[in-house]
């Protein structure tokens, strides 16, 4: 485990920040680097820093997403984000998996609960080994069925992707989570796309969206859909890959694919594709039964 620094804020201290990655793959796809998404982990003694505090740890962090954890009880932990910008996130699934792989390491709960202050349920995780030593993290949270809008509503945003209208097949709306999917008919079109950040990051900030996702299915085998984020305005151009932008992905891939049961979906973000890197790979379920997803991912340090 790697420890990058230390910060005394008596009487609020941080005892230690950790860094790993997740949503990696053993393997090449295609040739091409599976990255997996990183995130700095730090872990609080007795009380969380200021709100201020934590903003200027996330900033000098610079990671994808900066996860504060307490321990309250036994399993139980609180759990706070927040951007590479130092701005407050309400829901980030990577983070809290790697957070809950470090729980593992330094207290051995295979299971761990954490609670946020504003989720409708706690994000309940669990960690176990595979592939002899590889770590397999999956978390458990809320399913928002997106709602369907016109597609011309998607227009407003096109341009500022570098896609095609013709390209656009649906566009909808998760309103718990304030995102916008736009669904698209070519999954080159999605890998090749060039945004415009600077003027995403307004239209997204005017608008109150958290993210932007183009989702397509996927052509290369073993592979269910594919997905980019984008939320420039959170100082987070691209997500490499996003846990909770599945939240709304994972039940409306279900519905679209016509699935049955307990369907396993896996997951790509190509994120830098032309470079001959890719973001990350998930495994994902929806338990329509129950309001829920999983998805998890390996984990590497």
């Amino acid at each position: 485990m790697e420890t990058t620094q230390t910060f005394n804020l008596s009487p609020q201290p941080v005892v230690q920040i950790v860094q790993a990655r997740v949503f990696t793959h053993p393997d090449t796809i295609e040739t091409k680097e599976v990255l997996g998404n990183p995130a700095s982990i730090v872990f609080c003694s007795e009380i969380f820093p200021s709100k201020e505090a934590m903003k200027q740890i996330a900033i000098s962090e610079k990671a994808p997403m900066t996860a504060f954890v307490l321990h309250k009880h036994d399993n139980n932990f609180a759990i706070q984000f927040f951007t590479p910008s130092g701005t407050e996130f309400g829901l980030c699934g990577h983070a809290t998996l790697i957070a809950s792989h470090f729980v593992y390491e330094q207290y051995g709960f295979e299971k761990v609960v954490f609670t946020r202050e504003g989720l409708e349920q706690p994000l309940e995780t669990t960690n176990v080994k595979v592939l002899g030593t590889k770590e397999f993290t999956q978390i458990t949270m809320p399913a928002y069925m997106p709602m369907k809008k016109e597609v011309y509503e998607a227009d407003d945003y096109v341009p500022l992707l570098g896609i095609s209208t013709v390209d656009v097949v649906a566009f909808y709306e998760c309103q718990m989570l304030h995102d916008r999917i736009i669904v698209l008919n070519n999954v080159e079109a999605l890998r090749m796309a060039q945004p415009d950040f600077e003027k995403l990051a307004t239209k997204l900030a005017i608008n109150n969206i958290r993210g932007l996702f183009i989702t397509a299915l996927s052509d290369i085998a073993d592979i269910d859909y594919e997905v980019r984020i984008f939320a420039p305005h959170f100082g987070i151009d691209e997500d490499i890959s996003c846990g909770s932008a599945n939240c709304s992905l994972l039940p409306l891939w279900y519905e679209l694919t016509k699935a049955v049961g307990d369907k396993e979906f896996k997951i790509l973000c190509p994120y830098d594709y032309k470079s001959g890197k890719m973001g990350g790979i998930e495994i994902g379920h929806y338990n329509k039964e129950h309001h829920n997803i999983n998805i998890g991912g390996i984990i590497s340090e």
